[in-house]
């Protein structure tokens, strides 16, 4: 599973880089960014198609919902303090941390649930401000990830996951 993962993946990867290289055809010849795209596009379909037929996914599901449920009960504990954006380091890891543990544990370590720990602040540049917002998104994608059938809608759920963190949260 977590090979297909990285191959779904590289495959998504090199056909975002060549959608990107068709919006530039002073730089790139087109006829060989549509060959590229081509490919790359095929290759990405056949390797869902793989994802689909692995419906072996329930310690995965278990794994995204039992990460979840602890990262809901630990937001929602009361604290004195707000909660720290950056959590001490340069960038918004409030918000990533589900992102990156999530993915950490389902697809690639396998290896069952990370410690939920935020650092709280006295910054108000720096407090959560939309804590119940990102809650309320949390528990929506805890009562998703139970329809999940299939390891290609694991992917996408995870892929959903990520770009609404980053467009939403980030």
């Amino acid at each position: 599973m977590k090979q297909l993962i990285e191959k779904i993946e590289l495959a998504n990867n090199q056909l975002n880089i060549a959608k990107a290289k068709v919006a530039y055809p002073q730089l790139y010849p087109y006829s060989e960014t549509e060959v590229e795209l081509l490919k790359f596009t095929n290759e990405f379909l056949d390797l869902k198609k793989e994802a689909v037929q692995q419906t072996n996914i329930e310690n995965q599901k278990s794994l995204i919902f039992q990460q979840l449920s602890e990262y809901i009960r630990v937001i929602e504990k009361e604290h004195i303090h707000a909660f720290s954006k950056k959590q001490g380091l340069s960038f918004d890891l409030f918000y990533i941390a589900p992102l990156m543990n999530i993915r950490d544990i389902v697809f690639f370590s396998q290896n069952g649930l990370a410690g939920v720990i935020y650092n709280l602040t006295l910054n108000e540049e720096d407090a959560v401000n939309n804590k119940e917002q990102f809650l309320d998104f949390l528990k929506n994608k805890k009562l998703e990830v139970q329809k999940l059938n299939n390891l290609s809608e694991l992917y996408d759920f995870y892929t959903v996951f990520r770009d609404t963190i980053k467009k939403d949260f980030s």
